[in-house]
């Protein structure tokens, strides 16, 4: 628990919004899609997030249109019949190795791939493989929500993280 409120705090210390945020796609992103007031359709994904994740993902869903999507979860190993996704989605607390693990997801990939990582910060684990995903050298655009991590390919953009209040 202390992990956990001391992280936070170093979260909302080091955190921006749209006003601190110089990248295009970032602003845009945080603008028409974290921030925007509208209501949307409601997409269930049956992944027991609290409401506050759930919105979250629920406007992502939207404003990507993600064609295919997919899930993994501690019980669910990764799926070899699908050659490439849209959003793949999965939990830090369920990943042993981090780099292998990573590594197999990027074989599902493509330039515009939406990864979201679940529980960056449930405990100094989870926050470690985060920063080990934000390292990674394929990465070239990491947002640090506290409630996902998020990660994106873009090779034409120049390598960046954003720690933002979603």
């Amino acid at each position: 628990m202390k992990f956990r409120i001391q992280s936070y705090l170093q979260f909302l210390w080091h955190s921006k919004n749209e006003h601190g945020v110089h990248s295009p796609f970032v602003y845009s992103l945080l603008t028409k899609c974290f921030y925007k007031k509208a209501s949307l359709a409601h997409h269930s994904f049956d992944l027991n997030l609290s409401p506050k994740k759930e919105r979250l993902l629920n406007k992502m869903y939207h404003y990507f249109k993600f064609k295919s999507c997919v899930f993994y979860t501690p019980e669910t190993p990764i799926d070899n019949t699908i050659l490439q996704a849209d959003l793949l989605y999965t939990s830090l607390d369920s990943i042993e190795n981090v780099e292998s693990f990573i590594d197999s997801l990027f074989s599902k990939a493509h330039n515009d791939t939406c990864f979201i990582f679940n529980n960056t910060y449930r405990n100094p684990e989870t926050a470690l493989a985060w920063k080990k995903i934000c390292h990674h050298p394929r990465f070239t655009v990491t947002i640090d929500t506290y409630l996902f991590g998020i990660a994106f390919i873009r090779r034409e953009q120049e390598k960046e993280h954003f720690t933002i209040r979603a």
